[in-house]
């Protein structure tokens, strides 16, 4: 039994914060204590890693024990600080005195009581820690410290973050993962446009000729974001950093009057925060069950699968993203002559050789391989000379299963003459994210956020470096 102050909190009270700290220092009492309105009760088991037991068996004095109620008092005080700070001095000046604590208790713990130096840490690092991530904690009031009211004066709403988003699947994805980095950065909450473009392809030139025009959302090429990624889980994962994040409805008014500056807001944000709101977009429940049923006939399992299909191990999947489409060439003759005097012809297959043969240096340590082609057309020739069976795409696996004979009717009731290209981008893409190889193209930023996302564990056909990696320096 230690001894807390007589003003501890109650059960209907936030815990203690020496209770909390001991339940971290040792996992066996997780379970076996007990917390009354001036006691924490260590239960004695069998187990000889209980901390009760521990000290015991150190034999601590009368004077060891006056020693631990004095930390418990600083503790206690140290609760008071950070449960009722209102102001950002305030804060700056209980983070000091929660670091000075976490330094301070290991050395008093190891001191007093047989407690492992490890432990000692862990329990004093979980005082601090505790009580600094619960500024909303109930507050008390006492005769020492009375309670402080906030008001509205206090803690002044900011102005949410607005943007928007345009382009194919790879452009919103960065668009929305650089501009809520950059709103967890400057502390302002954040509002998420609600639309998905499902056709971004850009074809019309800027008036300079140097660059092409962006696609935006439309009542017609847009969907409600949620239809493709679990907007719930991407708020909650906001959320851990403090930020309130809300998914509001796209508008003219608000979102038309916006530039679509996601490379700039890209670039002048958090890279490595930026990369982890990216990996914080997870496919819908929609989403979730087409691509489980794709892969399904990929490996060979299931109904879907080819008749005489032997199944294909996952650990030998490798996403191959081949860009040789008319509008990526047409894509590459603009990037390949921007006027300011810095070499890009690197925008297709390295030396001009063979995708068949580049790929075959890229994997050949890998055994029983299969690959899962993601490009503008059908599986070359040359690579099924060489693969066979095993190199095939989405559009194959689609056409084996009735399931997903009609793609769009799961994600919208508009109707389109096939499916758009970024719904099946979409698809692609966690298709790529669940296997463990990539070989993609540099120069496409849908290939640099799978290779970001893998943080950078993967290899790309063409030459050179990354270009997204001087806005997203995650490479």
């Amino acid at each position: 039994r230690v001894d807390m102050l007589s003003a501890a909190p109650t059960e209907a009270e936030v815990p203690s914060p020496f209770s909390f700290g001991m339940r971290l220092g040792n996992p066996h009492m997780m379970k076996s204590f007990a917390e009354d309105e001036t006691t924490v009760q260590g239960d004695v088991d069998e187990q000889d890693g209980t901390l009760e037991s521990q000290m015991e068996r150190g034999g601590a004095s009368p004077g060891q024990s006056i020693l631990l109620d004095e930390v418990c008092a600083h503790a206690q005080k140290l609760s008071h600080y950070l449960t009722e700070m209102q102001t950002p001095s305030r804060r700056v000046v209980c983070l000091l005195r929660a670091a000075s604590l976490a330094l301070l208790l290991p050395l008093v713990f190891v001191q007093t009581s047989t407690l492992p130096v490890q432990n000692a840490f862990v329990v004093a690092h979980g005082i601090a820690a505790h009580w600094l991530e619960r500024p909303e904690a109930p507050r008390r009031q006492s005769a020492s410290m009375p309670l402080v009211v906030a008001t509205t004066t206090d803690a002044p709403q900011q102005a949410p973050h607005e943007y928007t988003v345009c382009n194919g699947l790879s452009n919103q994805m960065l668009g929305h993962a650089g501009n809520i980095a950059y709103a967890i950065s400057s502390r302002m909450p954040v509002h998420i446009p609600d639309a998905f473009i499902v056709d971004g392809v850009q074809n019309i030139k800027s008036k300079d000729g140097g660059t092409l025009n962006d696609t935006l959302p439309t009542a017609f090429n847009s969907i409600p974001l949620g239809s493709v990624f679990d907007t719930r889980a991407l708020v909650k994962k906001i959320q851990t950093y403090g930020i309130q994040a809300t998914v509001v409805p796209y508008t003219k008014d608000v979102h038309g009057t916006l530039p679509c500056s996601w490379i700039e807001t890209l670039g002048k944000s958090d890279s490595v925060l930026a990369r982890d709101i990216m990996k914080a977009f997870v496919p819908s429940n929609v989403t979730k069950m087409i691509t489980h049923e794709v892969m399904s006939v990929l490996l060979g399992e299931g109904k879907g699968g080819k008749k005489g299909q032997k199944p294909r191990p996952l650990e030998g999947g490798v996403c191959l993203h081949h860009r040789d489409g008319a509008d990526w060439h047409n894509h590459c003759a603009i990037w390949e002559n921007i006027p300011d005097g810095v070499w890009r012809h690197n925008c297709l297959e390295q030396g001009r050789r063979s995708i068949s043969e580049l790929v075959e240096e890229r994997t050949s340590h890998l055994a029983n391989k299969w690959i899962l082609y993601v490009g503008d057309h059908a599986p070359p020739d040359e690579l099924k000379a060489i693969y066979g069976r095993n190199v095939t795409s989405r559009q194959q696996a689609y056409a084996s299963t009735r399931l997903l004979a009609d793609l769009t009717s799961y994600f919208t009731d508009k109707e389109f003459t096939s499916l758009p290209r970024d719904l099946g981008a979409v698809i692609d893409y966690f298709l790529c994210s669940d296997l463990p190889h990539f070989i993609g193209n540099s120069i496409s930023t849908f290939s640099a956020t799978q290779i970001a996302r893998r943080d950078s564990l993967a290899t790309w056909y063409n030459s050179q470096s990354i270009p997204l990696a001087e806005f997203f320096k995650v490479y």
